[in-house]
């Protein structure tokens, strides 16, 4: 499912403490080095809404604020869109994103929103193009699937963490993430299993190879 655009677009996605930034930046080094003549830009979600990183910090309580939290997030996502990640892919740039709305579907549905409102918000289309959408389909997603033991264990050695660290609120959203995978058979979602046994440099292979089996012929030499 190569879309129309130049560059690619690959989306990192899991609970936090999934140790999906850590994938990102070896990912966008692996990128990097195939081809030197192509250009990788790393960006994040959200983007700037100050806003939602307040409310993240500041609330103790998962459940409340979901949809000002919704409401933040598409607008920040629509910024995100139209001033880095539509123009670079236009440009030829590979973008790598951490995070995008996946991850609002999947935390907002646990906050109570139903998925379906959540889905159905992002995958409008701006005309009838199939591939035409408001917020464009990535080319790859790696779903770090961890669970949140595990992933409690990483975020407690950090100094701090924006997100609920709540296991049962993490489970719900880690449930999400796996019904997303199903309620998207178009969308190149691959679950990587990250059981806490794995060393980060064998799952950072099976990221390269899954890569490799849908897009090492554009780098072709």
């Amino acid at each position: 499912m190569l879309s129309e655009k130049k560059g690619l677009f690959i989306v990192f996605e899991g609970i936090d403490g999934c140790g999906k930034s850590t994938q990102a930046e070896l990912f966008i080094d692996y990128l990097y080095n195939l081809n030197k003549y192509q250009h990788v830009l790393r960006t994040r979600e959200p983007y700037q809404q100050k806003d939602i990183r307040d409310i993240l910090k500041q609330e103790k309580d998962p459940y409340i604020k979901a949809e000002k939290l919704l409401e933040l997030f598409v607008e920040d996502r629509r910024e995100h869109v139209k001033k880095v990640i539509v123009p670079n892919l236009k440009a030829g740039v590979d973008v790598v994103c951490d995070r995008y709305w996946y991850s609002t579907a999947a935390y907002q549905s646990a906050q109570g929103i139903p998925i379906e409102k959540i889905v159905k918000m992002h995958t409008r289309r701006k005309n009838f193009s199939v591939r035409n959408y408001e917020f464009p389909v990535p080319d790859l997603t790696y779903f770090i699937d961890s669970s949140p033991e595990i992933a409690s264990e990483r975020i407690n050695t950090r100094a701090s963490s924006e997100k609920f660290d709540n296991k049962e609120f993490q489970e719900k959203i880690r449930q999400n993430y796996l019904l997303l995978l199903k309620m998207l058979p178009n969308h190149i979602i691959i679950k990587i299993t990250d059981d806490g046994k794995k060393e980060i440099k064998d799952i950072a292979d099976e990221i390269k190879g899954r890569f490799d089996a849908y897009y090492s012929h554009l780098f072709a030499k």
